[in-house]
């Protein structure tokens, strides 16, 4: 197969979400300047809107098809590549998902994935406020078939595997894999691209939680 050009934009949630489309938006131009023909993007899991806290005049979450979407689409026409837009809340018959959308050049969503595994452990407890997906995440775009998970998905092997098995192409993580376990998510995805031969885009936040 052809070489791709791929770039992982890790930020970290510490602004307002418009703020932070803003920050996403301008290391996207940073990228494009130094090398203008990208062909993926890949964003972190939650850095539009972390869980843990919401600033003033936010609620937690968003229905879809709103600004997140819009700002990913538009993205992916300005620069002309395939985005695997992080993930964000989605809200869907009152109840919230942590979804990432994936979006080609052209700007249409050619699909979304939801977190299957969400994370209740190390003193967190994402399903307080998260309903699990229960559908893999395997998209066609016109650089193959690119396979996603999100974070703690990754310490399930089974999910990887499934995707290779069903012909992935690429796998990419979006992750908000915080320290002091940020060295097992490095373990992890360097184990998930040995066992299942195949490049593995793992794009995390950086930074420290609030208290």
């Amino acid at each position: 197969k052809e070489s791709i050009i791929a770039a992982g934009i890790q930020i970290f949630c510490n602004a307002p979400k418009q703020e932070m489309l803003k920050k996403a938006e301008a290391y996207m131009d940073k990228i494009t300047a130094i090398c203008p023909k990208v062909d993926l993007f890949v964003l972190p899991e939650e850095f539009y809107q972390l869980r843990y806290y919401a600033f003033k005049g936010e609620e937690f979450g968003e229905e879809p098809h709103g600004a997140y979407e819009a700002f990913l689409s538009r993205c992916a026409k300005k620069y002309h590549a395939n985005i695997v837009g992080g993930s964000y809340a989605v809200k869907e018959n009152g109840k919230i998902k942590n979804r990432c959308l994936v979006v080609n050049r052209e700007g249409t969503v050619v699909g979304q994935y939801d977190k299957i595994h969400l994370c209740d452990a190390f003193g967190v407890k994402e399903s307080d406020r998260v309903i699990p997906g229960n559908q893999l995440g395997l998209f066609t775009l016109d650089i193959g078939k690119v396979g996603v998970w999100i974070c703690y998905d990754t310490r399930f092997p089974e999910i990887a595997r499934n995707l290779a098995y069903q012909g992935a192409d690429i796998l990419c993580v979006p992750t908000a894999f915080y320290r002091p376990n940020f060295d097992q998510w490095e373990l992890l995805v360097k184990t998930a691209a040995v066992s299942n031969v195949l490049p593995v885009i793992a794009v995390n936040q950086y930074g420290t939680l609030p208290n």
